[in-house]
């Protein structure tokens, strides 16, 4: 089996990923006492040197666990089930590889020198909102946040997420997940609440995450925690990277048979 095609490297090489751009995440929210998205964030480590090569590394990383997650949707790996409520748990692994596909794009494009611009996520809520059922399809997403933030929240509470790790993970793992699945939690109902505000004629101001703490800032207590939070699940993804159990499958082979199939048919 090839090592280069196993959905377990791509896994692992996504949660390194993630855990780097959330661990600077967390201390640029900290050290400035201001919002800074995963954007932003990308365009700070390019600054830095040998920053696009390290761009390039981290998007082939996010671009790995983008393909991990939805592969596993598709798969069924966490074992959701066919029903109307697996598929429904089986939507949120998907959503977020199609998320971390697009931080890739993202990231690719900074590492090339453009996308220096910002409100993408604006721009794009805007021209969603002009369609036909715009506020329908924003409304729908505005609840989905919510519904992120409620999963996020939940695994905080039960530390389910331990029940992916191997036994020899650190102890700092459950309180690191805790803290980071809580702070996600605090930000995906902030960008739920955008969204659904924009929807029903307000929000006036930019979405997503870099606007979610901004929002954040004015909530003295309350930002310093989210903050800590995101550098924390920085830390639980780096050590998800090492200690996760992952159901391993060879991309490779299966993309064989595939074609295979397709030529057969």
């Amino acid at each position: 089996m090839s090592k280069i095609t196993q959905l377990q490297t791509f896994a692992r090489a996504g949660y390194t990923a993630r855990g780097i751009v959330y661990l600077l995440l967390g201390y640029f929210a900290w050290t400035t006492g201001g919002g800074e998205g995963t954007t932003t964030v990308m365009r700070r480590i390019q600054d830095i040197p040998l920053g696009t090569p390290m761009l390039f590394l981290i998007a082939f990383g996010l671009f790995g666990y983008g393909l991990f997650r939805l592969y596993g949707a598709w798969i069924d790996l966490d074992a959701k089930g066919s029903d109307a409520k697996g598929l429904f748990g089986r939507a949120g692994p998907a959503l977020s590889g199609v998320a971390h596909l697009m931080l890739t794009v993202g990231a690719i494009t900074i590492a090339l020198g453009a996308g220096k611009g910002g409100g993408g996520e604006r721009e794009m809520a805007d021209t969603a909102q002009s369609l036909p059922g715009g506020t329908a399809l924003l409304i729908i997403a505005g609840l989905f946040g919510f519904g992120a933030a409620i999963g996020n929240f939940i695994k905080a509470w039960s530390a389910s997420f331990m029940d992916d790790l191997d036994a020899k993970a650190p102890r700092v793992a459950k309180a690191a997940g805790q803290a980071g699945y809580g702070a996600r939690g605090v930000v995906f109902a902030v960008i739920g609440w955008q969204i659904l505000s924009l929807a029903f004629g307000g929000g006036g101001g930019e979405l997503g995450m870099e606007a979610a703490l901004q929002e954040l800032r004015s909530r003295d207590w309350l930002f310093p925690l989210v903050a800590i939070g995101l550098g924390a699940f920085g830390l639980f993804s780096l050590i998800m990277a090492r200690y996760a159990q992952i159901r391993n499958v060879d991309l490779g082979r299966q993309a064989k048979q595939a074609g295979r199939w397709f030529r057969r048919g």
